[in-house]
């Protein structure tokens, strides 16, 4: 069952496991009960976001300005509940954050 995942460093083999049951309910329904059995976290890479934006020593209202530079439009609020995990992350967001904070995606999701 789970062998037909492709790889993923980041998750368990029971991750995988739970993954590929709740892929077998339906679209959307395995999204949403991945979110609910990872205690309400909603990405890997907010926490990183943050430490990397406090060691380069840049404000969210900062980061909104160069995220707007490469296309991408958020609110202040968007930023702070992306790195608290309350807020999922598309996959071009994440390489505007990249790209925003001259680091790499894998930096942010490692």
């Amino acid at each position: 069952m789970s062998q037909n995942l492709p790889a993923n460093p980041a998750l368990s083999r029971v991750d995988t496991i739970k993954i590929a049951k709740l892929s077998q309910r339906g679209p959307g329904k395995a999204a949403s009960t991945w979110v609910q059995s990872h205690q309400g976290k909603r990405n890997l890479a907010g926490p990183n976001i943050r430490r990397f934006r406090h060691v380069k020593n840049i404000r969210q209202i900062d980061l909104l300005g160069k995220l707007a530079k490469g296309g991408i439009v958020m609110t202040q609020g968007a930023i702070a509940k992306i790195e608290t995990q309350q807020r999922a992350i598309f996959d071009y967001e994440m390489v505007a954050f990249a790209r925003a904070l001259s680091v790499s995606v894998a930096d942010l999701i490692s």
